[in-house]
């Protein structure tokens, strides 16, 4: 038996991930060289469906979906399907599909669409009665009122999405119907803005990135005039980067698990000879403390009991030698007088009334 090469194991393992992909519901895709004529798309009751690529492929070996290598070209086509539970998407006519200016103009041999299904509780309305203005999820989704369906006359609603200060909100328009007036204005808009800059949009929009509002707070408002009604829009909004998962977060998931799962040898009425010698350590250092303050008390005493002496003997010394000065005083006014010829007393008639000594 020949032992297949590997050109034919890529090719059939290329097979089983495009039937697993359909099988997820987040890709389709069909050839144009077959039967089959539309792809259908079906996300079940409660729903909505998000088309978040379309294009279409030319494939040198015949694969009827996209595979590393493949040369595709986008199609931008705002589907009127986008938002509801089900779709059908009606291929080109022809055996070849369309021709590809960026495949060296081959013609497709496939067409294919990704997509995913969002629950219609997931999407705030955003003239939701009596509902909350300000929106802080970190992801979401904000439709106009009945979306898909054609929105009332005469509104005008605001929401305001906040994030965290080291975040920036992205917003992309997923779909988008609102009348325009004419060639040059809005007759119903949707207003988007920030503290420096906004952006006016109207008309139709598919799957469109707004680049122009980038900060932590965008407030989105959306006004109708009492004309002819649209489908709307429907808008996904996300913060970036993530927010990392905090510590508190962490020790509460951590003790609630230990909650739901007991120690079985868990004993709460017994103490155990650790924790008796645990409680023992622990209060030792207290009876150390008095011993040292005791300590502490009688050496400051001593020392101030010194200073006062001290500081007696010291004024004692300083009366003593006070006292001595007085009685000395007539024996060392002589002692001057006899050893210094320039004493004067005070009976000559210079210094009459003032006595003056002179100490050489």
């Amino acid at each position: 038996m020949a032992r297949p090469d590997d050109n034919t194991i890529v090719f059939f393992l290329l097979v089983f991930i495009n039937q697993l992909a359909s099988l997820t519901g987040e890709t389709v895709s069909e050839c144009f060289n077959g039967s089959q004529r539309s792809l259908q798309i079906r996300c079940g009751t409660g729903h909505m469906l998000r088309i978040t690529k379309a294009f279409y492929g030319y494939s040198d070996r015949g694969l009827c979906s996209y595979s590393p290598g493949d040369c595709t070209q986008g199609e931008h086509e705002a589907y009127p399907c986008t938002g509801r539970d089900t779709c059908s998407i009606n291929l080109p006519s022809g055996s070849f599909g369309r021709k590809l200016t960026n495949c060296d103009n081959r013609y497709s041999t496939y067409f294919q669409v990704e997509y995913s299904c969002e629950k219609v509780i997931d999407t705030y309305d955003i003239c939701k009665p009596n509902g909350n203005s300000v929106i802080r999820a970190q992801r979401g989704f904000i439709s106009t009122p009945k979306y898909p369906k054609n929105y009332p006359n005469s509104r005008d609603c605001l929401v305001k999405i906040i994030a965290n200060p080291s975040q920036t909100i992205n917003l992309t328009i997923i779909d988008m119907d609102l009348q325009i007036n004419g060639t040059y204005g809005c007759h119903d808009w949707m207003y988007a803005y920030n503290h420096e800059r906004s952006v006016t949009l109207c008309g139709r929009r598919t799957n469109e990135k707004l680049t122009t509002l980038r900060s932590n707070e965008i407030s989105i408002r959306f006004s109708a005039d009492g004309s002819i009604s649209n489908k709307g829009f429907w808008v996904y909004y996300e913060a970036y980067p993530p927010l990392p998962v905090t510590t508190s977060t962490t020790e509460k998931f951590t003790t609630e698990t230990k909650t739901i799962k007991p120690s079985p040898v868990y004993k709460p009425t017994v103490k155990s000879p650790v924790q008796a010698t645990e409680k023992q350590q622990n209060t030792q250092p207290k009876e150390e403390k008095l011993p040292f303050v005791a300590i502490v008390a009688g050496v400051i005493g001593s020392l101030t009991f010194i200073l006062i002496v001290l500081l007696i003997l010291l004024v004692y010394r300083w009366w003593h030698d006070k006292q001595s000065s007085y009685r000395h005083k007539s024996q060392h006014v002589e002692y001057l007088d006899a050893r210094n010829p320039a004493f004067r007393s005070s009976t000559g008639t210079e210094f009459q009334g003032i006595e003056i000594y002179y100490n050489c």
